[in-house]
């Protein structure tokens, strides 16, 4: 809208009364009059949302593309939560979207070339390429590579933090043992669990811990238990465990679905989608020092 400084009181009154028409008739509903297109021109086009979170325009055509045009209920109560840098714990069933759940609101919060913001882990290769095509897919960016995949448990840690280096790509995807072999190179040591050896010769993993801006466990329950772990149950001197997986009252901890012992494969019994994540034992059962 038009502003007057040191003129003529006549002009501020003709400012002021095109402004008042300007307001009329935006408020009168004329969405395709010349002095909404003039609005618009002047204030630009309101960015993309999907649901409550603000999309950049790649993403927004990228879920038009496909027909994505309102969230799931479980994209609409977290997406907004890691948006503002919160910790989450996602669970829901399988195929209710967990995977954008947490991709779309992350992609938002990345600078779209600075490598290594953030680090997704999968427990399978198979896992990893579909995560990878969800972030080329979500946040293409001229034709650059976006995700880094690092699964290949062949060849040399010192080989995979090169070729990491070397792709520079904002999302690294990654399954634990790859990702061990690599941050032990960086760290050059093994001993990760001291903060003395890590000191002495851990600056490559401090560069790389310090542009992380994420870190994503998936498919959680399948990373933090082995399977020797998942059947053979908690360790017998864990006695808060042993209640949990027997009775979780007992222990006082919440119950769930699935409280029964684990199938094939170490997930948690119960219907389709159900993990360690509805089961309280969880929370009592060690992690493997590959997923530390």
């Amino acid at each position: 809208f038009p502003v007057c400084a040191g003129g003529s009181r006549a002009a501020m009154h003709a400012a002021a009364a095109v402004g008042a028409r300007v307001l009329t008739a935006l408020a009168a509903g004329l969405s395709r009059g010349p002095l909404a297109r003039m609005a618009e021109e002047a204030l630009g086009a309101p960015p993309p949302v999907f649901g409550d979170l603000p999309l950049g325009d790649a993403t927004s055509a990228a879920l038009r593309g496909v027909g994505i045009t309102r969230p799931t209920p479980i994209q609409q109560a977290a997406m907004m939560r890691l948006f503002r840098g919160e910790h989450a714990v996602i669970h829901s069933a399988t195929g209710s979207g967990k995977t954008l759940a947490y991709l779309l609101p992350l992609l938002q919060r990345l600078h779209t070339s600075r490598p290594g913001q953030l680090v997704v882990v999968v427990p399978s290769r198979e896992l990893a390429l579909q995560t990878a095509a969800a972030v080329e897919w979500a946040w293409p960016h001229h034709g650059t590579q976006r995700a880094f995949l690092l699964t290949n448990t062949s060849a040399p840690p010192a080989e995979l933090a090169e070729a990491m280096r070397v792709a520079a790509c904002p999302v690294v995807v990654a399954t634990p043992r790859p990702l061990l072999g690599a941050v032990r190179h960086l760290a050059g040591t093994d001993r990760l669990h001291s903060r003395r050896a890590l000191r002495a010769s851990g600056g490559e993993l401090a560069a790389f811990a310090a542009r992380l801006r994420a870190v994503v466990l998936d498919e959680a329950d399948a990373l933090l238990l082995s399977r020797q772990l998942a059947l053979a149950g908690p360790p017998k001197k864990m006695r808060a465990g042993r209640a949990a997986w027997r009775d979780p009252a007992k222990a006082g901890l919440p119950s769930g679905k699935g409280q029964g012992g684990p199938r094939q494969g170490g997930r948690g019994g119960g219907e389709e989608g159900e993990g360690y994540f509805e089961r309280a034992e969880l929370f009592t059962l060690p992690v493997p020092r590959a997923v530390q």
